[in-house]
C-alpha cells in the first residue's frame, strides 16, 4: 500500500525484515516452540510499528521516545534470531542477514533520533 508520503528508509527496512521473519516463522521448525516463535514475531512487529508511530507523533521528543522503543525491540529480535539459529530453526546465513539488518535498523534510528533532537535545540 502506498502512503501519502515517502516512508522513512528505516521503516522500509524494518518492514522487509518483518516479512522475512514471518516467512521463517511459518516453517514447521517453530511448531513446537511457540514461545520463541511468538516473542520473535512480537519483537519484529514492534520494531516496524514503533518506527511508524514515532514518525507520526506530534512532538519530536515523543517521536524519538518511540524510536527508542523500536531500538530495544530490534535488540530483542537480534537475540531471538541468534537463539533460533543456534537451535537449528533458522539457517545460519539467514540469521546473519537478519541480525545485520536489525543492527542497521538500530544504527539508522540512533542517527535519526540524533538529527531530529538537534533540530529542536
Amino acid at each position: 500500500m502506498q502512503g501519502l508520503h515517502e516512508p522513512l528508509k528505516v521503516l522500509t527496512l524494518a518492514k522487509a525484515l518483518l516479512s522475512e521473519i514471518y516467512l521463517l516463522l511459518a516453517s514447521p521448525n517453530f511448531d513446537r516452540h511457540y514461545s520463541l516463535k511468538d516473542q520473535l514475531a512480537r519483537a519484529s512487529l514492534s520494531v516496524a510499528s514503533n518506527i511508524a508511530e514515532g514518525d507520526g507523533r506530534p512532538t519530536t521528543r515523543d517521536g524519538v521516545r518511540f524510536f527508542g522503543i523500536a531500538i530495544a525491540s530490534a535488540e530483542e529480535a537480534k537475540v531471538q534470531v541468534e537463539l533460533s539459529a543456534n537451535m537449528g530453526f533458522i539457517p545460519r546465513d539467514k540469521a546473519v542477514e537478519l541480525y545485520e539488518g536489525y543492527t542497521k535498523v538500530c544504527r539508522m534510528l540512533r542517527k535519526l533520533s540524533e538529527v531530529r533532537l538537534r533540530r529542536i535545540e
